[in-house]
């Protein structure tokens, strides 16, 4: 693929005018402009390359946030309430039939929405289930143990507890599998705990299951005067794991090891079996 793109075009002295563009740059600079404009720690550095146009640094590719905003709308909304304590925002600016039309259809559904993980429905595994066919050749991985500093240790235990609540886990007895827990800490200064399935993943082929095409789907849009972008939150968690695979997915914490009922995040094919039951659903 050509990144660049010469143009000429004659100049008023007849003399021909040579202007060299950079479609990758054109690319980032696009893409730049749809991320929320956030403040940064540090000024943006731009380098030039001869013959290449001009090139984003390191830093401006990833910018160091100052502090962690939410994306909010630019215009006007107004709160619908479809039961106690929840609420939904609409925009102020929708037309008077469409915001009836809208009203109607969410507090008529209100019961599909689920405000939490305990909310959440289990998905048929006729539907969906996510398998792992591992290599016979393939052995058994037990990480060791790694210790986790307090702050990292107190953070396991409450998303342990939250995802013991909500039914995704239950505690490992006897595994064959076993990964550590990775903390990675957010930008509001909260932590994210992700398992190390690195091990795992490598013991069984990749499914590369074809992803939709983007093109189309903005296509599709074409003729239709309503756009919604609701759709499965923490879809992951609502398709189970197949029975004879759950306890693959065990994984160690300072008080007990436990195993995935529910698909997890970072399981390799994980994206395929999402888009296929996404697929399914339409």
């Amino acid at each position: 693929m050509l990144h660049h793109l010469a143009m000429k075009f004659p100049s008023p002295s007849s003399d021909i005018i040579t202007i060299d563009g950079d479609q990758r740059l054109v690319r980032e600079c696009y893409m730049a402009s749809l991320r929320p404009q956030l403040p940064v720690l540090q000024t943006h550095n731009i380098e030039r390359q001869p013959g290449s146009g001009i090139t984003l640094s390191d830093e401006d590719r990833n910018p160091i946030v100052r502090c962690d905003l939410r994306i909010e709308p630019v215009e006007e909304t107004r709160t619908l309430e479809l039961s106690i304590g929840r609420i939904l925002k609409l925009s102020a600016g929708l037309q008077q039939d469409h915001c009836d039309v809208l009203t109607t259809t969410l507090t008529t559904n209100a019961n599909l929405f689920a405000w939490s993980a305990e909310y959440f429905p289990d998905v048929d595994p006729q539907i969906g289930v996510h398998k792992q066919s591992i290599y016979k050749e393939a052995k058994y991985i037990s990480q060791k143990k790694r210790k986790l500093g307090e702050d990292q240790r107190l953070a396991t235990k409450a998303k342990v507890e939250k995802l013991l609540d909500a039914g995704f886990i239950v505690e490992a007895h006897y595994t064959t599998w076993l990964s550590n827990v990775v903390l990675v800490k957010k930008d509001s200064g909260k932590w994210r705990m992700c398992v190390d399935y690195i091990d795992l993943n490598k013991a069984y082929p990749r499914h590369v299951y074809p992803l939709p095409s983007i093109d189309k789907l903005v296509d599709d849009t074409i003729g239709n005067k309503v756009f919604s972008f609701l759709d499965a939150y923490s879809g992951y968690n609502e398709i189970p794991m197949a029975t004879t695979d759950m306890i693959k997915t065990a994984f160690i914490t300072e008080d007990a090891n436990y195993f995935y009922k529910v698909m997890p995040f970072k399981l390799k094919n994980a994206g395929a079996t999402y888009q296929r039951l996404m697929e399914k659903s339409v």
